[in-house]
């Protein structure tokens, strides 16, 4: 019996973290009969298996994979490890386009296919994906954080994770998804747990952090003005330069809130046919003191005021 397990992500909930781990791990996975191969490969993970579907050029090899050739290289693993479990990762598959999970479905030949999926509490999934997309100078991303909160599935295909996950139910089966949430303990302790095996001894992680709420906001003017593409990264670490303490983008009480009851309908579905019961409803967020904000519409901090952005052209032209 050939088994093969999917780790979906989702974005933003200790992927990167965790496939670093499996990466340097085979030995201590050997030990349960676990493979994580190094076969259609990006980075710490299987991510060309979705990079084809996605139309994403492998940034390394600089092609466009094909589907099929990446998956017959796993079919073959399989063929190969019969008394093994086979585990995959990759991200960039959880909002995979539903003819793209038939292919898999139809060409796979595992004899079982688990599917395993992390989500994580919508308000805090989107200020952090809206940093990472924000941040980086290798996108024109330029929406105010302010556009998200009425929208949030304008941020990011992953969020819509009742959506998603439905997805891959209807093609794989209920009992054959395995969900953990990212507030439910250390994720890469959920993930082994699920598993069944020990976590591996730990190295120094990958981590992708938050940076200051005014590195976030300079780049996306940056990049909202045309900055020239080239010069961006050094912006970026002029500007960290400059605000390394300053504080997180954050959201008001009324943002928060809005954005949970805007998914709570999509949760509560799918968390029902999870058997269990949706983990973020509205009602988890604590009433704001009414002593300081009667109406609970405090709005959130700036991420970038007039003098953050005079001091810093003042350092930058001394």
């Amino acid at each position: 019996m050939s088994e093969l397990i999917i780790h979906i992500g989702a974005h933003k909930t200790a992927t990167t973290a965790l496939q670093q781990l499996l990466s340097e791990s085979a030995r201590h996975l050997a030990q349960f009969g676990i493979v994580y191969p190094k076969i259609a490969w990006f980075l710490y993970a299987q991510h060309r298996l979705a990079f084809g579907f996605k139309n994403i050029i492998d940034p390394v090899r600089g092609d466009l994979p094909d589907p099929m050739t990446e998956i017959s290289q796993l079919n073959a693993l399989l063929a190969k490890n019969r008394d093994k479990r086979i585990l995959v990762s990759s991200e960039e598959l959880f909002a995979l386009r539903p003819e793209a999970m038939d292919f898999l479905k139809t060409h796979l030949v595992a004899t079982k296919i688990r599917i395993i999926a992390c989500v994580r509490r919508p308000d805090e999934m989107l200020l952090s994906i809206y940093n990472q997309k924000a941040k980086s100078p290798d996108n024109t991303f330029a929406w105010p954080l302010a556009h998200f909160p009425p929208r949030p599935r304008h941020i990011d295909p992953d969020i819509a994770y009742g959506m998603q996950l439905t997805k891959w139910m209807d093609r794989f089966g209920d009992d054959n998804l395995s969900v953990f949430t990212y507030e439910e303990g250390k994720p890469i302790d959920s993930f082994f747990r699920l598993l069944g095996i020990d976590v591996p001894p730990e190295k120094e992680p990958v981590v992708n952090t938050s940076v200051p709420a005014p590195v976030v906001e300079i780049m996306r003017l940056a990049k909202a003005f045309d900055f020239n593409p080239a010069l961006l990264p050094k912006l970026y670490h002029a500007a960290m330069k400059q605000f390394p303490d300053a504080p997180r983008l954050s959201l008001s009480h009324e943002q928060r809130r809005e954005i949970l009851t805007m998914m709570e309908q999509e949760y509560d579905a799918l968390f029902a046919r999870l058997g269990r019961k949706n983990p973020y409803p509205p009602s988890i967020l604590e009433t704001p003191s009414t002593s300081d904000d009667p109406a609970g519409q405090t709005p959130a901090p700036p991420p970038l005021t007039f003098r953050d952005m005079m001091a810093f052209v003042e350092t930058l032209i001394r």
